[in-house]
């Protein structure tokens, strides 16, 4: 499948906070190994916005140990003036403390981007699960759908439980006591085929009797 980021028939590579991404651009990445399977990329919002938040969590990270840097120093230089001029001292203690602040300030900013990219990164794979089940268009297993989509049962299973929740998908309990998950019928997929359903007879039967031209004229 071509990179949704580049388009590029690229291989995807393991990577520690994105999970996976593309050879080529970088981009994150949804493994789906299922044959026949038409990606709509309805993913992509997600994981664009999950690429950002990262490179926004990475940066006020950079940044916060740049100043915890500072502070550290700071706070060193101002234990040695304390032995020769009071002031100066409690000027440079300041100084580092003030650093120190805003070092953990940057890094809970880290941390709650970090949160976002991974929030982000779920719904773009739950998104994905979604599409597989309904190409399968049979029960599946988190075991299953963990090897299809080259992640662990853990993650599979939330995806699962999430879409249970959101009654995308129906859950059942086989003879073995294991849950298995089906596509959930949606309501605008039942009237589509209700109405592709319908005769052209029943259409006419419908459809209200128009009087001739001359019985028209007279009225």
């Amino acid at each position: 499948m071509p990179c949704p980021h580049c388009r590029a028939e690229s291989v995807i590579e393991p990577h520690p906070k994105l999970l996976w991404i593309c050879g080529v651009c970088g981009g994150p990445r949804v493994p789906a190994d299922v044959a026949g399977l038409a990606r709509s990329d309805a993913e992509l919002a997600s994981l664009v916005r999950a690429k950002r938040l990262r490179a926004m969590a990475f940066g006020w990270t950079a940044a916060a140990l740049m100043l915890a840097l500072s502070a550290m120093m700071a706070l060193g230089l101002a234990g040695l003036l304390a032995l020769v001029a009071r002031l100066p001292a409690l000027l440079m203690g300041a100084l580092g403390a003030g650093a120190a602040a805003l070092a953990l300030g940057m890094r809970g900013r880290a941390k709650k981007r970090d949160a976002e990219a991974q929030g982000a990164l779920e719904l773009a794979w739950e998104s994905v699960a979604d599409e597989v089940l309904r190409a399968r268009g049979r029960d599946v297993t988190a075991k299953e759908l963990a090897a299809l989509m080259r992640t662990d049962e853990a993650r599979a299973e939330r995806m699962l439980a999430s879409l249970a929740a959101k009654d995308r998908a129906r859950v059942e309990i086989d003879e073995d006591a294991e849950l298995r998950y089906a596509p959930q019928l949606r309501i605008a997929d039942d009237a589509g085929a209700t109405e592709d359903a319908r005769s052209p007879e029943d259409a006419d039967e419908r459809a209200p009797e128009q009087p001739a031209p001359g019985e028209r004229a007279r009225r």
